[in-house]
């Protein structure tokens, strides 16, 4: 098997050193010449599928029709489909192009029974190892259904691997089974990835970082998600997240649930195994959770830094806490590290909701829906359905067909919906003080003349601030709206700039209420006698109109 495997994978490399220097219609796909949305290459079997390998990066592609890849299970003596992008067998060397990138538009449609068996193999799922610093991938509205992986590290349903990339409209199910780094939708996530208004119906089993969407994710924006299923591992096991992570780049977790049953041994979560001070707004979980120590119903652990405090990274959270769980808190252990003492410990820590009723999730009434922080939940299918009878979904009730959320976004906007993700990380960034580096170089990539200011204009002349934006909510450091932008707008154009050049400068406002604006307000209620607080709030507002 191993022999002709080889022989197979060599055979997509030759393709891809032949042609990946010139434009050709020599793969075979019918379509376009694949440089545009509009000229995509188009999908139609699951051989079309495998052939992306040897397209090289940058293409275009579009699935045509629903896609049945049970035959896969025949492919390559056993071994069955083998993973677009890259991939490395631990016994063999790497396989594939590094850096692979694509836009893939799903149009909707379903790819099935796709057979993946191979064990010694890191960088695995329908695509394996993809992301390049300077062309972000998109892979959106497509659904992978009764799917059987098997990988050794990195391994997920839709990517084993993935960086700069916006992820949305993903649905997963099946089986999965790795090692270190396992997730219904995603392995690993490194860095510069947005998921959206996606979710995974899924058993996984996996050692370390095994979660029912994503294993790790350093450097993720997940926002409207769920999981479904049984989640299975050793150390880093959560229904959602396994690993949360925010070091160089922060990291996200936004109006989600998991109903998953997690078990584990070592720092085990309902919706998050390990949660490093990674920032989580709005979500619960709903499953059973076991594990021997650091478990808890909704987080097994949160470590985060000397000078901090947990509740610097979890907003409006709940959980169901079942006769099985009695003895578990929502969060199961709390520490930072200290250089004069080591690590302190804080011990278990509850959340706002803790029901006794799993149905009282149900009802979009419920104060995690209606008293969200910063994020909105959207109901009426924008994104969310409301359920009588389940948890909100993407699909309406009664359906079986995907919705088309006002949230999505055509090819054409992807590389402005990545700028607008960058430009709110490096805002979040400024807040705690991270980094900035990698989020001003990444949007020097995307439009180099942000980095001296003169991006596309937003506001011609002075403005005032609007007294209907967001029904006149307080805006204060870490918020994000419209009616943030318009403040940041109201401060440049009234003598109290945030920046002189790039990000939060004059026409290179944000969304996100950073450390930026709050000097900003601060600059201009000292000018007007106000409490200098960085809280926009009535009085500040009155002063503005």
């Amino acid at each position: 098997m191993k022999k002709k495997l080889i022989i197979l994978l060599f055979f997509n490399s030759l393709l891809f050193i032949l042609f990946s220097y010139k434009h050709v219609d020599a793969y075979g796909f019918p379509g376009g010449d694949g440089l545009t949305s509009e000229t995509s290459y188009q999908i139609k079997s699951c051989e079309d599928l495998q052939a992306i390998t040897g397209v090289g990066r940058g293409f275009y592609f579009s699935l045509e029709n629903n896609i049945d890849c049970s035959d896969t299970v025949n492919w390559n003596d056993g071994a069955g489909f083998i993973p677009i992008g890259y991939t490395y067998d631990n016994e063999s060397g790497g396989y594939g192009e590094k850096g692979f990138s694509l836009d893939f538009d799903g149009n909707g449609y379903t790819i099935s029974g796709l057979y993946i068996n191979l064990p010694t193999y890191d960088y695995v799922g329908l695509f394996g190892g993809v992301g390049y610093a300077d062309l972000p991938t998109n892979i959106r509205d497509v659904k992978l259904d009764n799917f059987s992986i098997v990988g050794n590290d990195y391994v997920g349903g839709l990517i084993g691997r993935i960086s700069n990339a916006n992820i949305e409209n993903i649905s997963t199910s099946g089986n999965i089974v790795g090692n270190d780094y396992v997730g219904g939708l995603i392995g690993e996530i490194i860095e510069f990835v947005e998921i959206i208004d996606s979710y995974s119906e899924i058993s996984a089993n996996g050692d370390e970082n095994v979660g029912g969407l994503v294993g790790l994710s350093d450097g993720g924006f997940i926002s409207g998600a769920y999981s479904v299923g049984d989640i299975n591992g050793r150390q880093n096991v959560g229904g959602l997240v396994g690993w949360l992570y925010s070091g160089e780049n922060l990291s996200s977790i936004i109006n989600t649930y998991s109903t998953s049953d997690v078990s584990g041994e070592d720092t085990v979560g309902g919706l998050i195994g390990y949660n490093e001070r990674g920032y989580v707004y709005n979500s619960y979980s709903i499953g059973s959770v076991s594990g021997d120590i650091y478990t808890g119903g909704v987080i097994g652990a949160i470590d985060y830094l000397d000078g901090e405090d947990y509740t610097d990274f979890v907003f409006n959270m709940g959980w169901y806490r079942r006769q099985s769980n009695d003895d578990l808190s929502a969060i199961g252990e709390i520490y930072y590290y200290s250089a004069e003492h080591g690590d302190i410990y804080g011990g278990p820590q509850n959340v706002s909701y803790t029901e006794s009723d799993p149905t009282a999730f149900y009802s979009s009434n419920h104060d995690i829906y209606k008293n969200a922080v910063e994020y909105d939940w959207e109901f009426n299918g924008n994104p969310w359905y409301e359920y009588s009878d389940d948890y909100p979904k993407f699909t309406e009730p009664d359906s079986n067909s995907k919705p088309s959320h006002s949230r999505v976004r055509s090819s054409g906007s992807s590389v402005g919906a990545i700028s607008t993700f960058y430009q709110e990380q490096y805002q979040r960034a400024l807040a705690v003080g991270a980094d900035t580096t990698p989020y001003q170089e990444a949007l020097n990539n995307l439009n180099p003349s942000t980095s001296s200011g003169q991006a596309p204009s937003t506001s011609s002349g002075q403005t005032t601030l609007s007294n209907t934006d967001q029904d006149h909510r307080t805006l204060k450091q870490g918020m994000q709206g419209n009616d943030v932008k318009q403040l940041q707008i109201y401060l440049n154009t009234h003598n109290y700039p945030l920046a002189s050049t790039g990000i939060g400068s004059p026409n290179n406002e944000t969304t996100y209420f950073g450390k930026l604006t709050k000097q900003a307000v601060i600059l201009f209620q000292k000018a007007n006698n106000l409490t200098p607080d960085g809280i926009v709030g009535p009085l500040t507002r009155g002063k503005m109109n």
